[in-house]
This record gives structure tokens, sequence and C-alpha cells, in this order.
């Protein structure tokens, strides 16, 4: 009986969804920046221009894993005009340069890097302004950065388009309604098999996903009785060619990466080349 009542909770949030559209496209809200339709552009987009460069993407997944002195960390971002995340962004557009490079494409296409943010953290000012907070607390940047080869240089550039890529976001998180799109809902009468196709290749329009968590609280070291002596945090990318999580534990910045072999060409394992990457940083970085 449970299950009948799921199937149709999920029947009627996906009709509704569908009315929203349809009422949405009869008439010229479709044109507003935030209305729903508006939304479902840049989706449909992503899966019209999915990157189809040499290299098929496959299942299978590498890891290495990486600490760093936080304080060198955030010092080498600072020597280079930059922030940590700035760093960060740096670090996973190289290893991106060179697995394109690896692999023989044509490398001067724009780098895409997905950087997830918490939206919560603009929250008390869009409410003081009188704007609608949307209740999803995650959301997305794509921060847009020059192909070519790997560089070492100053990080004000990619600083600045950090900044710029999350400013866009935060303005059309806090601009949306605090309902769930009716897109979302709309896709609740479609197959899950269907559903995460889709999201996939949506994703798969960022080249790679750079997500900082920050301090990671200590409970997570935990296992009953016993105690971590190193946390790393992974993401494995769905579509993606790589996934970069930092986070701090303790004094140390770890990095977990994770990558689709089939993306990364020949030359050289994931751990050689993020050892390499951290060494062109000036960094003194273990690297497993």
């Amino acid at each position: 009986m449970q299950e009948f009542g799921d199937v149709v909770a999920r029947f009627r949030r996906g009709v509704i969804g569908g009315a929203r559209l349809g009422r949405e496209a009869a008439t010229v809200r479709w044109r507003e920046p935030h209305s729903d339709l508006a939304r479902l552009r840049p989706a449909l987009a992503a899966l019209r221009t999915r990157d189809r460069s040499v290299g098929a993407r496959s299942r299978r997944r590498v890891v290495a894993l990486a600490r760093v002195n936080a304080r060198a960390w955030e010092d080498a971002a600072a020597a280079r005009g930059g922030s940590g995340n700035a760093l960060l962004l740096g670090v996973l557009a190289n290893l991106l340069r060179m697995a394109r490079q690896s692999r023989g494409e044509a490398h001067e296409r724009p780098l895409r890097l997905l950087l997830p943010f918490d939206t919560r953290l603009g929250a008390s000012s869009a409410a003081g302004s009188g704007q609608q907070v949307s209740a999803n607390a995650a959301g997305a940047a794509i921060v847009v950065l020059p192909g070519g080869s790997p560089t070492y240089g100053r990080l004000e550039k990619v600083r600045a388009a950090t900044r710029a890529a999350l400013r866009r976001a935060s303005a059309a998180t806090v601009a949306t309604s605090a309902a769930p799109p009716g897109v979302v809902d709309a896709m609740q009468l479609l197959p899950d098999s269907i559903v995460h196709r889709v999201a996939s290749r949506v994703q798969g329009h960022a080249d790679g996903v750079a997500s900082n968590v920050g301090p990671i609280p200590a409970h997570v070291a935990e296992l009953s009785p016993y105690t971590a002596r190193e946390v790393f945090l992974l993401a494995g990318p769905m579509r993606t060619d790589l996934t970069v999580c930092l986070g701090r534990d303790r004094e140390q910045a770890v990095l977990g990466v994770v990558a689709d072999p089939a993306r990364l060409g020949p030359a050289g394992g994931l751990r050689e080349r993020v050892a390499e990457e951290l060494a062109g940083w000036e960094l003194d970085a273990y690297v497993s």
C-alpha cells in the first residue's frame, strides 16, 4: 500500500509540474529570466553542445590522495595574488590541460569548471533586501578559464573569474522561487534511468569539478571506537573528466582527486600528475 501511495504522489507532482510548465508556455512568463522554462534552457544548451573530443568517457575511475600543510597552501595562493579557492581552480585547470595535451585534443578550447557553493551564505543579505531566498542550500557556478598549456603564474584572473561566476550564480539562486522548479516535478513522470541520463549529460557540459568544503568535522574521522589518522574527501565525476575535493584536516589541506582514466591520455598516471602539479606551485606534498 505504501508503494502505491508513493506512485500516486510521484504522479501527482509530475502532473502539477507539467501544468506549471504548460501555463508558462502559453503566456509571456517564459521570457522572464527566472521562469521555470528559462531555467531549463541552460540544461538543453548543455545537451546540444556536449564535447565529442578525443577520448570516449568510461565508467572506470582512478584516485589520487594528497596532503599539504594548510598554511603553505594559503601562502602559495596569496603569493600569487589569489585565494585558496583560486589555487584549487588553478590546480584543476592544469590537470585538465595536461589531460587534453596527452590525449591529443585541440586544447585551446576554454575550460568550464563547476564550483559548488552554499547559497545560505548570502541568505541574510538577501532577506534584508526583501528578496526571496531559494530553499535549496546548494548552488553551482561555472568558472570559465582559458585552455592551452599548464600555467603556474599569477592567480588574479582566476580569482576575478571565480568571483564573477559566484555573483552570477548567487543572483540567479536568490531570485528564483523557494518552490521546486516545475521541470523538477515534471520529470517525476519519466523513468529514473532517463532522468539520470539527462542529468549526467548536463553535468558533462563542465570539464571538471572543484569542491572546497573547508574544515572537516572531527566526527567524520570517528568509526565506533576507532579514529582515522587521515581523512580525505572524494566525489566521483558523473560525466566530467576530473573532480577535486579540498578540505582541511587539522593542520593539513587534503585533496581527493578522482578522474576518468579514459580521459587522462597515456602520458603518466593520475598520482604522478597530481604530484607534478603541486610541485609546480612549489608545494611540498605527499601524494598516494
